[in-house]
């Protein structure tokens, strides 16, 4: 692929993702509203924000950020408010140290099935979207009278891409999507918009389920901890361990991007 069209190609990469962040951070903030814990924060994005609203039907404050990368829900919870203690001068000091409404619980309080629930709700909806996708995936291909590839295999093809990045070499794009010349333009770009949106959405949902924070698998992982042990895990390994995580996921992005569009 030329400089434009793998632009176009990352262009595209980025707008599933967003969706597919969108709907994995939604789940999270569904599930825990039903469970009537009391949500602060709704946010999309990373860096500086570039939309901010506070919702009057439920209070909680949705921000879309500039760089569409990182998500996440902040629920209430005595960890949060113990780390804003000692903030006063932040601008959302007093934001998150709004006592908790009547009817509502801190994130703590949850039962246990509960808490693993709107932890997970993120994976689980991220898998379901992936089979939704592989029916209209194999439904395409088999309408225009072509073989569907097993999605488990474009799964491994992706990650072998994913540690093509990580060496520095640049990843051939072109196995986890064809391009045929007789179908029309439009059906391609469906077909390569279907195929990646399944494999980003299966990615997503796998990548948190391990057990490194800030992901969702370590605060599954923490709390079963916690109820086995009646021990917290030290906040110096966590805050390591996600710092670890969060470079290792940028590296990986950015390192991706520049050998995609430009090679080496």
């Amino acid at each position: 692929m030329n400089i434009l069209s793998n632009i176009l190609f990352y262009v595209i990469v980025i707008l599933i993702f967003l969706f597919t962040l969108t709907i994995h951070e939604l789940a999270h903030l569904l599930v825990g509203i039903k469970n009537k814990v009391n949500v602060k924060e709704f946010c999309i994005g990373f860096g500086p924000t570039i939309f901010q609203k506070i919702s009057k039907k439920n209070n909680i404050k949705i921000k879309v950020k500039l760089i569409p990368l990182l998500g996440y829900v902040l629920f209430d919870s005595f960890s949060l408010r113990k780390d804003y203690e000692d903030e006063k001068t932040d601008p959302d000091y007093e934001w998150f140290m709004i006592p908790t409404p009547k009817g509502k619980i801190k994130l703590e309080e949850t039962k246990f099935a509960s808490y693993i629930w709107i932890l997970s709700s993120g994976i689980i909806i991220n898998i379901i979207v992936f089979f939704i996708l592989w029916i209209f995936y194999w439904l395409t291909y088999h309408l225009n009278g072509y073989q569907a590839t097993n999605p488990f295999i474009l799964l491994g093809r992706a990650l072998l891409c994913i540690c093509e990045v990580i060496i520095f070499k640049k990843p051939d794009l072109t196995s986890i999507y064809v391009q045929y010349p007789e179908l029309s333009n439009f059906t391609n770009l469906g077909l390569t918009i279907i195929t990646l949106f399944m494999l980003i959405n299966i990615l997503s949902g796998l990548f948190n389920i391990i057990p490194l924070p800030p992901l969702d698998g370590y605060k599954i992982f923490s709390r079963i901890y916690q109820e086995i042990t009646n021990k917290q895990i030290e906040s110096r390994i966590e805050n390591t361990l996600a710092l670890v995580t969060t470079v290792f996921m940028y590296y990986a992005f950015f390192v991706g991007l520049i050998a995609s569009i430009w090679g080496w």
